[in-house]
Formats: C-alpha cells, sequence, structure tokens
C-alpha cells in the first residue's frame, strides 16, 4: 500500500473534487504571533506550552473539480529521491473550473507554492483520499504549469514534502 491509505491505484480514473487550503497571507500578517517578513512566514506559536513552536497557518478552503493522477518517479526526468514511491501528485484542471473557484483572473492562476491539497472526494462529497490523515500536513503545491497552446488546462504539481516557504 502507498503512503496514504487507498492510494495504491490510480486516483485519475474520475474526475474529482479537489479540496485545496490556499494560504492567507495577508491574515497571517494581521493575526498574533506576527508575520516574519525575512523568511516570508508566519512566527511559530508555542500554543500548547510543550517548548515547540507550532505553525500559524491561516487558510481558504476551495473546492475544484479536477483529475488527479500520480506521477511515480521513475517516470519522472529527475533523479529518484523522495520520501515515497508515490509523492508526486498532479491535479490537471480546466480553466472554467478554476474561474468558477475563483482562482482564475485575467489568465492568472492563484494556486501558489505551499497552497496545500488537503483531500480528494467524489462528487457525492465522500472522501476518497485524505491528505491530512494521521496528523501529515497534506500535499503541498510546488508547480502551477499552464497547458499547452491552444488549450485551457492548467496543470498543478503536489508533493508531500513542504517546499521552501515563499
Amino acid at each position: 500500500m502507498g503512503l496514504y491509505k487507498n492510494c495504491y491505484t490510480t486516483v485519475g480514473d474520475a474526475v474529482e473534487v479537489a479540496v485545496l487550503g490556499l494560504y492567507d497571507e495577508a491574515q497571517a500578517r494581521s493575526v498574533d504571533p506576527g508575520f516574519d517578513d525575512t523568511l516570508g512566514e508566519p512566527y511559530l506559536e508555542d500554543a500548547d506550552d510543550d517548548g515547540l513552536g507550532e505553525r500559524v497557518r491561516p487558510e481558504t478552503v476551495v473546492e475544484v473539480n479536477a483529475k488527479a493522477e500520480w506521477v511515480r518517479h521513475e517516470e519522472q526526468d529527475q533523479d529518484g529521491v523522495g520520501n515515497a514511491p508515490r509523492s508526486l501528485l498532479m491535479l490537471t484542471v480546466f480553466a472554467e473550473q478554476l474561474a468558477a473557484a475563483g482562482l482564475l483572473a485575467a489568465g492568472v492562476v492563484s494556486i501558489r507554492p505551499n497552497d496545500r491539497l488537503l483531500r480528494l472526494q467524489n462528487a457525492a462529497g465522500a472522501v476518497r483520499v485524505d491528505f491530512e490523515q494521521d496528523g501529515r500536513d497534506g500535499l503541498h503545491c510546488f508547480e502551477v504549469r499552464p497547458g499547452e497552446t491552444g488549450t485551457r488546462k492548467f496543470t498543478i504539481l503536489f508533493e508531500n514534502r513542504r517546499p521552501v516557504e515563499r
């Protein structure tokens, strides 16, 4: 079985509803404990008094129809390093779906690196894959690619390692 339960087969057989957590930098700047402009991320807060700071991450949750496909490291044009054999997920989304969810304006997608994929659901709302299970942090976006010329598709790549903060 793969890293995530119920992910040992290709997810991309049907259109899924991708539930995304979009990082809200404006809100992060306005709430305690504050924002570090040098690192481009919120300060850590020790909410449970254990001596370790927890990340405060204000997010806006949105849903968008997408096709999800796992990309194996052997299929990538790079060396095979990663946390798991199936650590890369590719969402294919049509521009109309992004616009309907408020994620596309003037041809620019508002999904950015470090936004998270929280779960995949079917059209009825049943969760097919929960990327936050067992205390995990979801899958993090690291790249948004426009489709081929003449198409209105975008490819959004997520992986289970957190990229460098913006």
